[in-house]
């Protein structure tokens, strides 16, 4: 006489785990199985409308009508209900496929002035898509082929890595951009207006500014028609920051009405420009 035997389910999963079946990256949902439909099982058991035998679950309905609703990992094998959340399976008539993955970021590789970007991700099959950006992963779409939606990043540095990945199968895409949407500002800049200029051979310019990605700062001055360009060194990134350079004057008259203003630019192109003031030389 064959008995069936009814294996409790902490112990018929904890078995599963420590045979290796599920992967690290697996996830799971709800499949629904017809009268005498089959679904893949790695162990042996039996529950009321359910018998596992032979590397297989088949449902069995008193009734014949209707379906067993069993929760499945990525593979197709039968898992716990505790793994499945809300998601149900659907069909995929490329299950037999390798994994293919495709992801479309335009801004990859470049500097950007705006934090919402439109993502195109397409798989070749049903999987599970994560975006990890800068070390923090976070699920995108679960058991779906496709993802298309408007995302945003933060300010700053991004390093993304698109990963798909279902019945053990993992396809990746790394992508790398900055994005600052903060123009530099510029809070004052010497000489004033009503500045003496005791030594027309070495005159000191200096801007006072804010921008925590500085690209350059430029110096225009001479007549107002005709300014010449130097370029500040040494300059630092943050708040309430002081630049300075000194300029020799020398190849002007004196008396000469000098005009001058400053360019403060940061790494995506943001710029922002000084008001044109101007001294004469004593």
């Amino acid at each position: 006489m064959k008995y069936l035997i009814l294996i409790p389910a902490f112990v018929f999963f904890t078995v599963l785990f420590s045979l290796g079946v599920y992967a690290h990256e697996d996830y799971y949902c709800f499949a629904k199985i017809g009268n005498l439909e089959t679904i893949k099982s790695h162990i042996d058991s039996v529950s009321k409308n359910l018998i596992c035998e032979n590397g297989k679950c088949t449902c069995y309905l008193s009734s014949g009508e209707g379906y067993c609703q069993v929760c499945t990992d990525s593979s197709g094998y039968l898992a716990s209900y505790d793994y499945c959340g809300s998601n149900f399976c659907e069909d995929d008539p490329n299950s037999s496929l390798d994994l293919t993955l495709s992801a479309i970021l335009p801004f990859s590789g470049n500097f950007y002035t705006k934090q919402k970007f439109f993502i195109n991700i397409k798989t070749n099959r049903l999987a599970k898509i994560d975006l990890t950006d800068n070390g923090v992963k976070k699920n995108i779409c679960m058991h779906c082929s496709s993802y298309n939606k408007i995302t945003s990043f933060s300010e700053g540095s991004h390093d993304v890595l698109i990963g798909a990945f279902v019945a053990g199968q993992l396809q990746e895409k790394t992508f790398s951009f900055f994005i600052d949407t903060k123009k530099p500002k510029i809070r004052r800049v010497l000489p004033k207006y009503d500045s003496k200029v005791v030594n027309s051979e070495n005159v000191l310019f200096s801007v006072f500014y804010d921008e925590e990605n500085l690209n350059n700062i430029e110096l225009y001055y001479g007549f107002k028609n005709d300014m010449r360009k130097a370029e500040l060194n040494g300059c630092e990134n943050g708040a309430n920051k002081q630049c300075s350079i000194e300029i020799d004057l020398s190849e002007f008259s004196p008396r000469d009405k000098i005009y001058y203003r400053f360019n403060v630019t940061d790494i995506v192109g943001n710029s922002a420009v000084s008001s044109l003031f101007y001294f004469k030389i004593k």
